[in-house]
């Protein structure tokens, strides 16, 4: 399943509003918990963002250089730590469908059996 929460980016982030920024985020954090027990054992839960917006800076373009990556599920543990993004999705996505990359997504480093348990 694939679900991009835009209203976080457009309703908080470009319109510079911290406060409805934290509110939808505590709404949806009182939610995830009923997301992640349908998780089955094999599964993983991923959340992250297509960019960083920043909605307390003085602009309201893309203002962060480095964006979240939330991972979940029955069989993950904490500790992967900071990583350069655009690679970890590019091998995590290819480690979970079990196939070779192509010759341009062969850089970065997955992270998966170190959150495994």
């Amino acid at each position: 399943m694939f679900a991009n929460l835009v209203d976080f980016d457009q309703q908080y982030g470009h319109r510079n509003d911290p406060a409805g920024f934290a509110r939808a985020l505590e709404a949806f954090d009182e939610r995830l918990a009923e997301i992640l027990a349908h998780l089955r054992s094999d599964e993983l839960c991923l959340i992250t963002a297509d960019h960083g917006n920043d909605p307390t800076t003085p602009s309201t373009d893309h203002s962060r250089e480095y964006v979240p990556l939330l991972v979940g599920g029955p069989r993950v543990r904490g500790g992967a730590g900071s990583r350069h993004a655009a690679h970890v999705r590019r091998r995590q996505g290819h480690d979970r469908r079990a196939v070779r990359p192509q010759r341009r997504f062969r850089t970065g480093a997955t992270f998966l059996r170190e959150i495994r348990v």
